[in-house]
């Protein structure tokens, strides 16, 4: 399903950062580090753990003492500290959400490597109100190896349900995302991972009624003939798929292959709605599932999937969210207010401009945008109101609303979202300033009062 992204030139993979995890942790504790020591903490031989440390020297990793003893460069000591946070983060997340301690500590350390900083951020915006719970219950399951909240999640897991996929429409290839993130041009793939990528990918194709051969899989994921042939030696050792003579011979899967085909597709689908519901881009989003689905447990993605489904219990901050995957294409009602910056003011105290706007607000989900619309009191009010809204972007200038005879116009995405699944009423915030109508480009020195804009959905 991923295409092979593989370099000869990259600089690390998992193997090499978690030998810089060590020297890291070493250099902590005693000043620095040894390739005996090394070796004894990773469970490696003294000669392959040289081989390495001299590797990630030639890459500027790591020095060596004129003694022989191993440093870490500031450029190290950055990505160890990186890696450390994402893997006391994850941890505590998992527990959170109710995975078995080992099984997140495991699915912890396979993440911290593959995970994009961007997701990884966006994961830990989603939770912010419930960061201080995850710090505590990660430094107890790393401490004790067990998960205080476990208990309260059932033991056993249910069988993962397999769904059919439709067959009335004809098939279309998917669209190859941009491969281009850091991590993933670091990290290359395993044979495991391209072997479990073809079966499902296979799957997939047997499924929605077209054939598969070796040369087209060949042309998918851009590797060789014989790279392929590999991979498909395995999946039929595994008794996956039926054996595979000629390149343009149809590979059949066996019912125990579309099985795990089924399957892999699931939590990857289930991987993907989970980042973008936290405001990851589509693309990054089947990125980030198509690697995380051959690393993460199927408790994690079973806790995931609750994540997304729960009835109350994840109350959530969201930005960058076009709300696409919560309404259908259509107009919904709502009501908004303009308030205000001071904190001191308890009730709020709305601005002036507010009263010459509906207190109804519309949002409009259209198969190209997805936007609210400010309607107007009337049409004496639009003529009396000399002044445009701007709202700002996050990490962006401020944007001035597009006006229409219906109102002016600001898309969701700036919006930072706080709703629960499963509650049918959408709370939303933007900041927002009103210019003069001959403001067309915004600088510092025209910037006027800014205001909060806020909306609930039905």
């Amino acid at each position: 399903m991923v295409p092979d992204t593989r370099r000869k030139d990259m600089e690390l993979g998992v193997s090499k950062e978690d030998y810089l995890k060590v020297i890291y942790q070493l250099t902590k504790q005693y000043g620095s580090a040894r390739v005996n020591r090394i070796a004894e903490e990773l469970n490696y031989t003294p000669a392959s753990t040289s081989v390495a440390v001299n590797k990630l020297e030639a890459l500027g990793f790591v020095q060596r003492n004129h003694d022989r003893s191993i440093v870490p460069t500031p450029m190290a000591m950055e990505l160890a500290e990186k890696l450390f946070k994402k893997y006391h983060f994850l941890v505590g997340f998992f527990c959170w959400l109710g995975v078995p301690g080992n099984k997140a500590m495991k699915d912890a350390d396979k993440m911290e490597h593959i995970l994009s900083d961007k997701s990884f951020e966006k994961i830990c915006v989603s939770v912010k109100k419930h960061k201080p719970q995850i710090e505590k219950l990660a430094v107890h399951c790393l401490a004790t190896g067990e998960n205080p909240l476990e208990k309260k999640f059932p033991k056993e897991k249910p069988e993962p349900e397999i769904k059919e996929m439709e067959t009335k429409k004809p098939y279309t290839p998917k669209i190859l995302w941009d491969y281009s993130m850091e991590r993933f041009e670091r990290m290359p793939m395993s044979g495991a991972e391209r072997c479990e990528d073809i079966m499902e990918t296979i799957g997939e194709w047997y499924t929605a009624g077209k054939s598969t051969t070796i040369e087209e899989l060949s042309q998918y994921f851009g590797n060789t003939l014989t790279e392929v042939r590999k991979y498909l030696a395995e999946l039929a050792a595994r008794d996956q798929i039926f054996p595979v003579k000629g390149k343009r011979d149809p590979i059949c899967p066996t019912s125990k292959g579309l099985e795990i085909g089924a399957k892999a597709m699931e939590k990857h689908k289930i991987m993907s709605e989970f980042f973008q519901l936290i405001g990851v881009n589509e693309d990054q989003a089947e990125a980030e599932a198509c690697r995380m689905e051959h690393v993460v447990s199927d408790d994690s993605v079973m806790r995931l999937n609750t994540f997304l489904c729960n009835d109350g219990k994840y109350e959530r901050v969201i930005t960058g969210y076009n709300l696409y995957a919560r309404y259908r294409m259509g107009t919904y009602p709502g009501i908004m207010g303009m308030y205000e910056m001071d904190d001191n003011n308890c009730p709020r105290r709305l601005v002036e401009e507010f009263y010459h706007y509906k207190r109804d607000i519309l949002l409009k989900v259209e198969p190209e945008s997805c936007y609210f619309v400010l309607q107007w009191k009337s049409e004496k009010d639009q003529m009396k109101e000399q002044k445009n809204v701007w709202y700002k972007n996050p990490g962006m200038e401020w944007t001035m609303a597009q006006r229409t005879e219906a109102g002016e116009c600001i898309p969701t995405k700036p919006f930072e979202f706080v709703f629960i699944p499963d509650d049918p009423v959408v709370e939303a915030s933007v900041l927002i300033t009103f210019l003069p109508a001959e403001v067309k480009k915004f600088s510092l020195d025209v910037l006027e009062n800014i205001y909060e804009l806020n909306v609930e959905i039905w």
